[in-house]
Protein backbone atom coordinates (compact mmCIF):
# COMPACT_ATOMS: atom_id res chain seq x y z
CA UNK A 1 0.00 0.00 0.00
CA UNK A 2 1.20 3.50 -0.79
CA UNK A 3 0.59 6.71 1.10
CA UNK A 4 -1.22 9.59 -0.54
CA UNK A 5 2.08 11.54 -0.72
CA UNK A 6 3.82 8.70 -2.59
CA UNK A 7 0.96 8.38 -5.06
CA UNK A 8 0.93 12.13 -5.67
CA UNK A 9 4.71 12.11 -6.26
CA UNK A 10 4.56 9.19 -8.72
CA UNK A 11 1.70 10.88 -10.60
CA UNK A 12 3.71 14.12 -10.84
CA UNK A 13 6.79 12.24 -12.13
CA UNK A 14 4.66 10.41 -14.71
CA UNK A 15 2.91 13.57 -15.98
CA UNK A 16 5.82 16.03 -15.81
CA UNK A 17 9.09 14.06 -16.13
CA UNK A 18 11.21 16.94 -17.47
CA UNK A 19 9.98 19.38 -14.82
CA UNK A 20 10.65 16.79 -12.10
CA UNK A 21 14.21 16.21 -13.40
CA UNK A 22 14.87 19.96 -13.43
CA UNK A 23 13.62 20.28 -9.84
CA UNK A 24 15.82 17.40 -8.69
CA UNK A 25 18.89 18.88 -10.41
CA UNK A 26 18.32 22.19 -8.63
CA UNK A 27 17.88 20.39 -5.32
CA UNK A 28 21.11 18.41 -5.80
CA UNK A 29 23.00 21.57 -6.80
CA UNK A 30 21.72 23.40 -3.71
CA UNK A 31 22.69 20.47 -1.46
CA UNK A 32 26.19 20.29 -2.94
CA UNK A 33 26.62 24.06 -2.46
CA UNK A 34 25.63 23.78 1.20
CA UNK A 35 28.04 20.88 1.76
CA UNK A 36 31.07 22.61 0.24
CA UNK A 37 33.98 23.26 2.59
CA UNK A 38 35.12 26.87 2.21
CA UNK A 39 37.86 29.04 3.65
CA UNK A 40 37.62 29.60 7.40
CA UNK A 41 36.95 33.35 7.00
CA UNK A 42 33.82 32.70 4.92
CA UNK A 43 30.86 32.79 7.31
CA UNK A 44 27.58 31.01 6.56
CA UNK A 45 26.13 34.05 4.82
CA UNK A 46 24.72 33.52 1.32
CA UNK A 47 26.23 36.76 0.01
CA UNK A 48 29.63 35.92 1.50
CA UNK A 49 29.56 32.36 0.13
CA UNK A 50 28.64 33.59 -3.36
CA UNK A 51 31.48 36.14 -3.23
CA UNK A 52 33.94 33.45 -2.10
CA UNK A 53 32.84 30.95 -4.76
CA UNK A 54 32.60 33.28 -7.76
CA UNK A 55 34.94 36.25 -7.11
CA UNK A 56 37.55 35.89 -4.37
CA UNK A 57 40.85 34.55 -5.66
CA UNK A 58 39.75 34.64 -9.32
CA UNK A 59 42.16 36.43 -11.67
CA UNK A 60 40.96 39.99 -12.19
CA UNK A 61 42.63 42.19 -14.82
CA UNK A 62 39.97 44.86 -15.35
CA UNK A 63 41.49 48.20 -14.36
CA UNK A 64 38.15 49.56 -13.16
CA UNK A 65 37.41 46.47 -11.05
CA UNK A 66 40.88 46.68 -9.52
CA UNK A 67 40.43 50.38 -8.79
CA UNK A 68 37.10 49.56 -7.15
CA UNK A 69 38.87 46.98 -4.99
CA UNK A 70 41.59 49.48 -4.02
CA UNK A 71 38.94 51.96 -2.85
CA UNK A 72 36.69 49.43 -1.10
CA UNK A 73 39.58 47.69 0.66
CA UNK A 74 40.46 51.12 2.04
CA UNK A 75 36.88 51.63 3.26
CA UNK A 76 37.02 48.18 4.88
CA UNK A 77 39.93 49.15 7.18
CA UNK A 78 38.87 48.43 10.77
CA UNK A 79 35.66 46.68 9.63
CA UNK A 80 34.68 43.26 8.28
CA UNK A 81 34.62 42.76 4.52
CA UNK A 82 31.03 41.53 4.78
CA UNK A 83 30.04 45.00 6.04
CA UNK A 84 31.41 46.55 2.83
CA UNK A 85 30.11 43.75 0.61
CA UNK A 86 26.53 44.41 1.74
CA UNK A 87 26.98 48.08 0.79
CA UNK A 88 28.95 47.54 -2.42
CA UNK A 89 26.09 48.47 -4.77
CA UNK A 90 25.55 51.69 -2.79
CA UNK A 91 29.25 52.53 -3.19
CA UNK A 92 29.10 51.81 -6.93
CA UNK A 93 26.17 54.19 -7.31
CA UNK A 94 27.72 56.94 -5.17
CA UNK A 95 31.13 56.70 -6.87
CA UNK A 96 29.75 56.64 -10.44
CA UNK A 97 30.59 52.99 -11.01
CA UNK A 98 34.19 53.72 -9.93
CA UNK A 99 34.84 55.55 -13.17
CA UNK A 100 37.88 57.60 -12.10
CA UNK A 101 37.24 60.26 -14.74
CA UNK A 102 33.78 60.95 -13.24
CA UNK A 103 34.88 60.56 -9.62
CA UNK A 104 37.34 63.47 -9.74
CA UNK A 105 34.39 65.91 -9.75
CA UNK A 106 32.78 64.47 -6.60
CA UNK A 107 32.73 66.25 -3.26
CA UNK A 108 33.20 64.31 -0.01
CA UNK A 109 30.82 66.63 1.89
CA UNK A 110 28.00 65.83 -0.55
CA UNK A 111 28.48 62.08 -0.03
CA UNK A 112 28.67 62.15 3.77
CA UNK A 113 24.94 61.58 4.30
CA UNK A 114 24.48 59.18 1.38
CA UNK A 115 22.38 56.25 2.50
CA UNK A 116 24.35 53.00 2.71
CA UNK A 117 27.90 54.40 2.86
CA UNK A 118 30.17 54.21 5.89
CA UNK A 119 30.03 57.77 7.25
CA UNK A 120 33.81 58.37 7.31
CA UNK A 121 34.90 61.56 5.58
CA UNK A 122 38.56 60.54 5.41
CA UNK A 123 37.78 57.30 3.58
CA UNK A 124 35.34 58.96 1.18
CA UNK A 125 37.85 61.71 0.40
CA UNK A 126 40.61 59.13 -0.08
CA UNK A 127 38.61 57.42 -2.86
CA UNK A 128 38.20 60.76 -4.66
CA UNK A 129 41.93 61.49 -4.24
CA UNK A 130 42.74 58.01 -5.56
CA UNK A 131 40.66 58.72 -8.67
CA UNK A 132 42.61 61.94 -9.24
CA UNK A 133 45.91 60.09 -8.77
CA UNK A 134 44.85 57.40 -11.28
CA UNK A 135 43.91 59.98 -13.93
CA UNK A 136 47.09 61.97 -13.30
CA UNK A 137 49.59 59.09 -13.47
CA UNK A 138 47.87 56.58 -15.76
CA UNK A 139 45.53 58.63 -17.93
CA UNK A 140 41.82 58.74 -18.66
CA UNK A 141 39.40 56.17 -20.05
CA UNK A 142 40.17 52.55 -20.83
CA UNK A 143 43.81 53.20 -21.67
CA UNK A 144 44.35 54.61 -18.18
CA UNK A 145 42.55 51.65 -16.60
CA UNK A 146 44.66 49.16 -18.62
CA UNK A 147 47.87 50.87 -17.53
CA UNK A 148 46.68 50.85 -13.91
CA UNK A 149 45.92 47.12 -14.13
CA UNK A 150 49.34 46.38 -15.64
CA UNK A 151 50.97 48.47 -12.90
CA UNK A 152 49.28 46.51 -10.08
CA UNK A 153 49.94 43.13 -11.70
CA UNK A 154 53.64 44.00 -12.06
CA UNK A 155 53.94 43.39 -8.29
CA UNK A 156 52.49 39.87 -8.45
CA UNK A 157 54.73 36.85 -8.68
CA UNK A 158 54.86 34.97 -11.96
CA UNK A 159 52.40 32.08 -12.17
CA UNK A 160 55.13 29.43 -11.97
CA UNK A 161 56.52 31.08 -8.82
CA UNK A 162 53.21 31.11 -6.95
CA UNK A 163 52.52 28.38 -4.41
CA UNK A 164 49.14 27.43 -2.96
CA UNK A 165 48.78 27.43 0.81
CA UNK A 166 49.54 24.22 2.68
CA UNK A 167 47.75 22.88 5.75
CA UNK A 168 50.39 24.12 8.21
CA UNK A 169 51.04 27.48 6.53
CA UNK A 170 50.36 30.63 8.53
CA UNK A 171 48.05 33.03 6.73
CA UNK A 172 50.15 36.12 6.03
CA UNK A 173 48.65 39.59 6.46
CA UNK A 174 51.27 41.26 4.26
CA UNK A 175 54.15 40.28 1.99
CA UNK A 176 57.15 41.89 0.32
CA UNK A 177 55.04 42.26 -2.81
CA UNK A 178 52.16 44.01 -1.01
CA UNK A 179 54.63 46.30 0.80
CA UNK A 180 56.21 47.26 -2.54
CA UNK A 181 52.78 47.88 -4.09
CA UNK A 182 51.73 50.01 -1.10
CA UNK A 183 54.91 52.08 -1.25
CA UNK A 184 54.56 52.69 -5.01
CA UNK A 185 50.89 53.71 -4.75
CA UNK A 186 51.57 56.08 -1.85
CA UNK A 187 54.34 57.72 -3.90
CA UNK A 188 51.73 58.43 -6.59
CA UNK A 189 49.33 60.04 -4.11
CA UNK A 190 47.01 57.12 -3.29
CA UNK A 191 45.64 56.92 0.25
CA UNK A 192 44.39 54.10 2.51
CA UNK A 193 46.66 51.68 0.64
CA UNK A 194 48.72 50.13 3.44
CA UNK A 195 50.62 46.87 2.95
CA UNK A 196 47.94 44.80 4.74
CA UNK A 197 45.17 46.42 2.69
CA UNK A 198 47.06 45.78 -0.54
CA UNK A 199 47.66 42.14 0.43
CA UNK A 200 43.88 41.76 0.81
CA UNK A 201 43.54 43.24 -2.69
CA UNK A 202 46.10 40.78 -4.08
CA UNK A 203 44.22 37.89 -2.49
CA UNK A 204 40.85 38.91 -3.91
CA UNK A 205 42.27 39.67 -7.40
CA UNK A 206 44.01 36.29 -7.70
CA UNK A 207 47.54 37.70 -7.52
CA UNK A 208 48.21 35.19 -4.73
CA UNK A 209 46.55 31.82 -4.08
CA UNK A 210 45.40 31.96 -0.45
CA UNK A 211 42.50 29.51 -0.31
CA UNK A 212 42.67 27.32 2.81
CA UNK A 213 44.12 23.85 2.28
CA UNK A 214 40.71 22.34 3.08
CA UNK A 215 38.75 24.69 0.78
CA UNK A 216 37.08 23.13 -2.27
CA UNK A 217 38.70 25.85 -4.44
CA UNK A 218 42.23 25.07 -3.24
CA UNK A 219 44.69 24.41 -6.07
CA UNK A 220 45.06 20.76 -5.01
CA UNK A 221 41.39 20.23 -5.97
CA UNK A 222 41.11 22.49 -9.02
CA UNK A 223 44.48 21.94 -10.72
CA UNK A 224 44.24 18.15 -11.26
CA UNK A 225 41.02 18.57 -13.27
CA UNK A 226 42.75 21.06 -15.58
CA UNK A 227 45.77 18.78 -15.93
CA UNK A 228 43.53 15.85 -16.83
CA UNK A 229 41.75 17.97 -19.44
CA UNK A 230 45.08 18.89 -21.04
CA UNK A 231 46.32 15.32 -21.17
CA UNK A 232 43.03 13.74 -22.32
CA UNK A 233 44.04 13.95 -25.97
CA UNK A 234 47.11 11.76 -25.34
CA UNK A 235 45.17 9.14 -23.33
CA UNK A 236 43.95 5.88 -24.78
CA UNK A 237 40.24 5.03 -24.63
CA UNK A 238 40.85 2.62 -21.72
CA UNK A 239 42.86 5.21 -19.78
CA UNK A 240 40.13 7.82 -20.25
CA UNK A 241 37.52 5.33 -19.04
CA UNK A 242 39.56 4.43 -15.95
CA UNK A 243 40.18 8.10 -15.18
CA UNK A 244 36.45 8.83 -15.45
CA UNK A 245 35.60 5.92 -13.11
CA UNK A 246 38.20 7.09 -10.58
CA UNK A 247 36.77 10.62 -10.68
CA UNK A 248 33.23 9.31 -10.15
CA UNK A 249 34.40 7.22 -7.17
CA UNK A 250 36.16 10.23 -5.65
CA UNK A 251 33.02 12.36 -6.08
CA UNK A 252 30.83 9.69 -4.44
CA UNK A 253 33.24 9.37 -1.49
CA UNK A 254 33.18 13.13 -0.94
CA UNK A 255 29.35 13.14 -0.99
CA UNK A 256 29.30 10.20 1.46
CA UNK A 257 31.65 12.01 3.86
CA UNK A 258 29.52 15.15 3.67
CA UNK A 259 26.37 13.10 4.36
CA UNK A 260 27.95 11.38 7.38
CA UNK A 261 29.11 14.74 8.72
CA UNK A 262 25.60 16.21 8.41
CA UNK A 263 24.11 13.12 10.13
CA UNK A 264 26.56 13.39 13.04
CA UNK A 265 25.75 17.10 13.47
CA UNK A 266 21.99 16.47 13.44
CA UNK A 267 22.33 13.64 15.99
CA UNK A 268 24.17 15.99 18.37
Amino acid sequence: RHTFGELRRSAFVHCFPQLFETMMKRKRAATETMQRTRCSWCTKDTLYETYHDSEWGKKETSGRKLFESVCLEGHQSGLSWLTILKRREKYRTAFRGFDAEKMVNLNAEDLMDTCGLINHKGKIQSSINNAKALVKHFGKGRDGEKKFSAFLWSFAKRKEERRARRANDVCETKTKESEAMSKALKAKGFRFVGATTMHALMQSAGMVDDHDAGCFLHASRTAPAKERAKSTSTMSAMERRNAKIAEQKRFKMEKLKAWKASRSKSSK
